[in-house]
């Protein structure tokens, strides 16, 4: 079976560190579970999507007996068997629990303009994917046993396809749910907005929640999006507007539905209008969800909850609509006070998410998360080449539970055009000075492809549009110093040949546009702009597509393939001998195997037998020595190192033999 990229990389982190048997991959029947395993729950498989309709299928889930950390549910979007559509449409994703019909969403996302797809224009086809990854956790107590899973497909052409997988974590969740309740459900039906208060009457009425014995707290989920635009306001689609939330008469949360990042979608250039910022959605985007965190009042039984939508007047041929969905969910108290989470690893990565600023020779770019009931105020996160050099980099802040942060990382040794599929990961590390009560979800692994490689001095060619006083251009270092720019063009429809002389290193090319239309698009009145990097003897480097929206970003390297290039910077390997790293030690070469290990780990060399006695020693990320020992190596080998009495985990594990080195990160799985 094939998997989309985020599929590939979740199943690889899995893999690595123990929390998925082989035998755990997405089918039609749930799979069994055994601490630290992933159960994978297939509902729909490619389903063609062709018209406005629901889609049902069952899925066959675990039942109450196990507890889960995590489940997220992956939702592929492709193009339907018999090609994909040219148009937009919404596609919401819901469970309906068969004891009561209920109808609870858990995902909406909008299909691209899919006429690229359709005709294998602008480096698409009909095999293009999109997966999107939905958090559905406090959907725990309703994703089991056998229940029905709804793609609503909101179009009328042909179409789309839909697969609904959902991965089962196990472990304790942050926080138990209690309950979970719809509060507000549009489903596929359009809420007509005529004016406030019929608006309000009719779909947002106030609700009164009651809390379970024993809420510590709760959260609103709410999914808005704004359609249809023929009118003086071009509401709801094209103006943006706010919601607020009041609890027990006080606005509490207010929350503007807009998106103003459709320019940069990474799945472009689109043949529509996908690059105009949208009220909660972007075609080829999710919806997204925002979630509003509230704490009741001591032996509170139940709040007055009233959502309303900012009043606004319009006239026109087109009524103003919106689709709406907002769950009530309360929880026990909190399962666990330290728990740092490495939530996701932008750069490097191969995730259509992370495509627009991907491939990347720069600073690593991840995201870190709380969920423990204390704040984050510091943790250590150790990064690199999965069997590469081991960095650490400390972080300080203040994050509340459910908070998260973009961190930016020193940067790394890449490995040579030699090595084959490579791999990056980073790992979080001693929350607020202490132990992390939650391991599995401290580590992540990406995989990543190579920037390209240029000459030392190139030529920036670019010819403008219509409007060149929208654009500027950089090229900034790995570490951010601006070393060529434009910021003023000579005119509309006139070439500029720029000549850039760069020293080997990684480099950042940047093209803005403050408009947000890129050099060509198809509904203004600008033309067409060209942008190329050429040979300074002649010919071109690299082309690049002119409708990007909002910005172009590129990265490469000069001079040097992308692991002969020294960074600008060098990243901490701490609790580490100073020597860890350098360029001055002979390589020991040594197979170390099984890489996860379970009992125990085999040390043999693979040319020369070391000329001197070999000194092994294992350390955790932070630095401490867990195992040490030296070899007699007259003894021959392999060499046989037990890992009793040690945690699951990553480690770095030395070796050393007069003046040779090896290192390697081992994994150690239950």
């Amino acid at each position: 079976m094939n998997f989309p990229l985020p599929f590939q990389n979740h199943l690889a982190w899995m893999l690595c560190f123990g929390l998925l048997g082989f035998g755990a991959l997405p089918s039609g029947t749930a799979s069994a579970a055994t601490p630290g395993d992933t159960t994978w729950v297939r509902a729909h498989d490619a389903r063609d999507l062709v018209w406005n309709e629901a889609y049902d299928a069952y899925g066959e889930f675990p039942d109450a007996s196990t507890s889960y950390g995590r489940i997220l549910l992956y939702f592929t979007l492709g193009c339907a068997s018999s090609g994909c559509s040219d148009w937009d449409y919404t596609v919401l994703l819901s469970l309906v629990d068969t004891a009561t019909s209920t109808e609870y969403e858990l995902g909406r996302c909008i299909t691209p303009y899919g006429g690229y797809m359709r005709n294998g224009l602008k480096g698409f086809n009909n095999n293009w994917t999109r997966t999107f990854v939905y958090d559905v956790t406090d959907f725990a107590g309703l994703l089991q046993d056998r229940q029905k899973l709804r793609i609503y497909y909101d179009g009328w052409s042909s179409g789309f396809a839909g697969t609904m997988d959902f991965a089962f974590i196990e472990g304790t969740p942050p926080r138990p749910v209690l309950s979970v309740s719809s509060v507000y459900h549009s489903g596929a039906s359009d809420w007509n907005y005529s004016n406030s208060a019929d608006f309000e009457s009719a779909y947002l009425p106030a609700r009164t929640l009651a809390m379970p014995v024993g809420t510590s707290s709760a959260r609103l989920r709410v999914t808005p999006s704004g359609h249809g635009f023929d009118n003086t306001d071009f509401c709801a689609e094209f103006c943006e507007r706010d919601y607020s939330v009041r609890i027990n008469g006080t606005e509490r949360f207010r929350q503007s539905m807009w998106r103003e990042d459709c320019g940069y979608n990474p799945v472009y250039p689109q043949a529509g209008t996908w690059l105009y910022d949208r009220a909660n959605w972007c075609p080829g985007a999710e919806a997204w969800t925002h979630f509003h965190e509230y704490t009741p009042e001591s032996g509170a039984a139940s709040v007055a909850l009233d959502l309303d939508i900012d009043a606004y007047s319009w006239s026109g041929p087109q009524t103003p609509s919106y689709l709406l969905d907002a769950s009530w969910v309360c929880y026990g108290a909190f399962n666990h006070i330290l728990d740092a989470e490495l939530l996701d690893i932008l750069s490097p990565s191969t995730e259509t998410e992370h495509a627009r600023f991907n491939p990347s020779c720069g600073r690593p770019l991840v995201r870190i998360g709380n969920n423990g009931s204390e704040p984050l105020t510091s943790c250590t996160i150790a990064y690199g080449i999965v069997g590469g050099t081991v960095c650490y980099q400390p972080w300080s802040g203040n994050l509340l539970y459910g908070e998260s942060e973009e961190v930016a990382l020193n940067n790394i040794s890449w490995p040579d055009a030699g090595s084959l599929s490579p791999r990056f990961f980073a790992r979080v590390e001693g929350p607020n000075g202490s132990s992390d009560e939650v391991a599995w979800n401290n580590e992540k692994q990406t995989r990543f492809d190579r920037v390209p490689v240029y000459e030392n001095s190139f030529v920036v060619w670019m010819r403008t549009n219509a409007r060149p006083d929208q654009n500027a251009w950089t090229i900034r270092n790995d570490l951010g110093e601006v070393v060529a720019s434009r910021t003023v063009f000579d005119g509309p429809f006139l070439l500029h040949e720029d000549t850039v002389y760069l020293p080997d290193g990684c480099y950042h090319f940047q093209l803005t546009d403050q408009a947000k239309d890129g050099l060509e698009f198809f509904a203004n009145a600008d033309g067409t702009g060209i942008l190329r990097f050429a040979r300074t003897s002649g010919g071109f480097l690299a082309s690049f597509s002119a409708d990007f929206g909002t910005q172009l970003d590129h990265n490469f390297t000069t001079g040097l393939e992308q692991g002969g290039v020294n960074s600008s910077e060098s990243c901490e390997v701490t609790g580490l001998p100073d020597d860890v790293g350098g360029m001055g030690i002979a390589a020991l070469t040594l197979l170390i195997y099984p890489n996860p290990a379970r009992e125990s780990l085999m040390v043999e060399w693979i040319t020369a037998q070391p000329s001197a006695g070999l000194q092994i020693t294992l350390r955790n990320l932070a630095g401490a020595t867990v195992w040490q020992r030296a070899f007699d190596v007259d003894q021959g080998g392999p060499l046989r190192i037990a890992l009793d009495g040690l945690v699951p985990g990553l480690y770095v594990l030395d070796a050393w033999s007069g003046g040779q080195r090896a290192r390697q990160l081992v994994a150690i799985e239950y």
